[in-house]
């Protein structure tokens, strides 16, 4: 874009919001971007903590199952 038509998208900015409401708009674009930020920030938490629980989960159930499982005769001969 060249100068002047930057230039006109102010001016009908200023047209349209008025020179009062520029900087509350200003202001909440920038507090809309800090909360979709938060947003995606919590979401990878909340993510990586599932991803978490899934794996002590299946860990768990592989303890429990060699704890359980009984030797098998081929085992218990050698023993």
């Amino acid at each position: 874009m060249r100068l002047t038509e930057i230039l006109v998208v102010i001016l009908v900015i200023i047209l349209v919001f008025g020179a009062s409401r520029i900087p509350n708009l200003g202001k909440s674009i920038g507090e809309g971007f800090k909360q979709l930020k938060r947003g995606l920030r919590e979401a990878d938490e909340e993510e990586k903590t599932a991803r978490e629980k899934e794996k002590t989960a299946s860990n768990r159930k592989r303890v429990n199952n060699i704890k359980t499982t009984k030797p098998s005769r081929s085992t218990a001969k050698r023993s």
